[in-house]
């Protein structure tokens, strides 16, 4: 068996760091294509840094969970029957059932999200060049690097629910760009893919992240009904909604 050496440690540090030029980038993923073991030592590295980081992953949603905060504050009203009383306490209560039900909804995505874990593999390796290691990109957390693999094979006209479904999971976990986030997983949704009840998942999840309860309530119920992995989890999410 051949030993790794420096310069292709150092070739897959420098593509993942994305600290490569375009050119360089573009002959590193042509390598890909035929080398094999250069395709295990990147995905062997994603891996690692996958598991290293995932325990700390854990660590900072636990900590944003806990950081929310519940406007429970008690005040004497004192009632006056005059129309301006009466108009200032209905823009408060108003602001308040505003702000609660904003509380309410990031507190239900922390305790329901958790990032997709795809079946990807490190041994025995068969790339499927660009989108395989957009996928693993996206499971080693690398969101921005796996998101622009993905843009470059739309751009190819490579687009399938597969490519939209990943799409819209890493702009998911960067929190950018709603209207893409919603296109893409509204596709997959619609579709007969695999993928179809994740994405059906993921997209009310991201209702209920921007307070949208109304659109992510129709998702859920066909969850909730339907024989998959998220239907007693979207049960849950309806009886608190």
């Amino acid at each position: 068996m051949k030993k790794i050496n420096e310069t292709d440690l150092e070739l897959v540090d420098s593509y993942i760091k994305k600290e490569m030029s375009e050119d360089e980038k573009m002959m590193f993923e042509e390598r890909l294509k035929t080398d094999i073991k250069m395709k295990n030592i990147l995905l062997a590295s994603l891996a690692i840094n996958s598991a290293l980081t995932k325990e700390k992953l854990k660590k900072q949603i636990n900590h944003l969970a806990a950081q929310h905060i519940i406007y429970k504050r008690k005040k004497k009203i004192v009632y006056s029957f005059s129309l301006s009383s009466i108009l200032l306490v209905a823009m408060f209560l108003s602001l308040y059932f505003v702000y609660q039900n904003k509380d309410n909804s990031q507190q239900l995505y922390a305790e329901y999200h958790k990032v997709y874990e795809p079946q990807t593999q490190v041994r025995g390796v068969e790339l499927n060049d660009k989108l395989q290691i957009a996928k693993v990109l996206y499971e080693s957390k690398q969101y921005s690097q796996s998101l622009e693999m993905l843009q470059e094979l739309i751009s190819q006209g490579n687009e399938n629910d597969e490519v939209n479904f990943f799409k819209g999971l890493n702009l998911l976990e960067l929190d950018v760009n709603q209207s893409d986030i919603v296109a893409s997983l509204s596709k997959v949704s619609k579709s007969k893919s695999s993928y179809k009840y994740s994405a059906m998942w993921f997209l009310a999840l991201n209702y209920i992240k921007i307070n949208q309860s109304e659109k992510a309530k129709p998702l859920l119920m066909s969850l909730s009904q339907s024989n998959n992995f998220y239907s007693k989890s979207a049960k849950e999410i309806i009886e608190q909604l």
